[in-house]
């Protein structure tokens, strides 16, 4: 008989574990991770905001260490360069180099089929749902 006790974290973490394989193996040749590719495809992503380091931190969930890191072996690559922010100094904004923009088609194809292969079969008011109970999920483990 299957427990009840905890069921939703567990769930949660098989899909968690089952995503990051899914991740790992979307590297774009032998020049980014997955978490790289992920993370660059935000930074080259047109918005109309300067992106920092904390923003990143929040949207992928990350600690402070483990952006650094990434961000460290973005910027040795020469795809992304961290500036100072001209609002306040301490803050890091990052910009994507050109070398970065040719990843992108790769990057976004990669992930646009993940999300299909993730979200198949499930309907557009079924995914609202999720995706509100996930925020949900966040908030009350924040």
């Amino acid at each position: 008989m299957e427990s009840k006790i905890f069921r939703t974290g567990l769930l949660l973490g098989a899909v968690s574990n089952k995503l990051k394989r899914k991740f790992a193996s979307l590297k774009i040749g032998d020049e980014l991770s997955s978490a790289q590719g992920k993370i660059l495809h935000f930074i080259v992503t047109p918005r109309e905001k300067e992106i920092c380091q904390k923003d990143i931190e929040e949207t992928f969930g990350l600690r402070a260490p483990s952006a650094t890191e990434i961000l460290k072996q973005l910027e040795e690559k020469n795809l992304i360069e961290r500036l100072p922010s001209k609002e306040d100094s301490r803050k890091k904004i990052i910009i994507p180099q050109k070398s970065a923009l040719s990843y992108q088609s790769q990057v976004e194809s990669d992930l646009i089929n993940l999300e299909k292969q993730v979200t198949n079969g499930i309907t557009s008011e079924e995914l609202k749902a999720f995706h509100s109970t996930l925020e949900k999920i966040i908030e009350n483990l924040s």
